[in-house]
């Protein structure tokens, strides 16, 4: 596949015969939006040795969007290759616009007004089962504070472990920051599971 540097947007229609984007030559935070529907999971990935081998970063089985900020300047990509039953993943990638900077705003769906929400962490050490929002509202971040081994962060929008998760993490590294920008409409439900916990903090509005 190709590599293009950045500020480019690459954009892939991920289905039969064509599962695996081009890559993206990153520098600094990226933005990660997937829509369409298609059944599997996209990875996003990053290959620190020229394209010789690719590392996920975060996943999606899901419509959705999440911002991701590497270490270094990897080549990042797309890919459902081994995780693809059908349809299509619409995926688009590219460097954080200048709205990503400003106020957070989410909508008042009782009064209808725009309000802006101040976040609030929650710190996440074990492997665990936590609520840590319940009701509407967005995620600012997910900081990895320190890695785990072999372990997995899943976000859910729901008040318990049900549902397509909006997020599955694994391979954290320390520093590594995502979910910027997840709106949940149900609640914010995290499990922590498998191997060594991480160190993780959510900032929820």
């Amino acid at each position: 596949m190709a590599t293009k540097a950045p500020p480019d947007t690459i954009s892939a229609g991920l289905t039969t015969g064509a599962l695996t984007s081009d890559s993206y030559a990153s520098a600094g935070p990226f933005d990660v939006l997937v829509e369409g529907t298609f059944v599997g999971v996209v990875h996003v990935q990053s290959s620190k040795d020229n394209d010789a081998t690719w590392q996920d970063l975060a996943v999606l089985a899901a419509p959705g969007r999440i911002t991701v900020k590497p270490i270094g300047t990897p080549l990042v990509r797309a890919t459902m290759s081994g995780s693809y039953t059908s349809g299509t993943a619409n995926v688009y990638m590219g460097r954080l616009g200048a709205e990503a900077a400003a106020a957070v705003q989410l909508v008042d769906t009782v009064a209808g007004r725009p309000v802006t929400y101040g976040f609030t962490p929650t710190q996440i050490t074990t492997s665990a089962s936590t609520p840590v929002k319940n009701g509407p509202g967005m995620i600012g971040s997910c900081k990895c504070n320190k890695s785990g081994s072999g372990d997995t962060v899943t976000v859910y929008d729901a008040l318990s472990a049900t549902g397509t998760p909006i997020a599955t993490i694994t391979g954290a590294t320390v520093g590594m920051v995502f979910c910027e920008g997840y709106i949940f409409n149900v609640g914010c439900y995290v499990v922590t599971s498998g191997g060594t916990p991480g160190n993780y903090t959510f900032a929820v509005a």
